[in-house]
């Protein structure tokens, strides 16, 4: 017979004792047509994918820390 992974005593402690935190007010994300001229602009127009001579990924900590995310 199959048994669960740990106890089902210790079941939802962790969520429990986590904080509960108020949703941010965010700006509505772009969405279909908008969306996709973001993508594109963020993955082929934009210099900040050059560094030293090499493009770099969208995904890299140095364009996120550039672009403030």
């Amino acid at each position: 017979m199959a048994r669960a992974h740990g106890g089902l005593t210790s079941a939802g402690k962790v969520r429990k004792c986590t904080p509960k935190k108020e949703k941010k007010e965010k700006p509505r994300p772009p969405r279909g047509r908008a969306y996709k001229r973001l993508l594109y602009n963020k993955n082929f127009v934009d210099d900040t994918l050059i560094h030293n001579g090499r493009r770099l990924g969208p995904n890299n900590l140095l364009i996120r820390q550039k672009l403030g995310f």
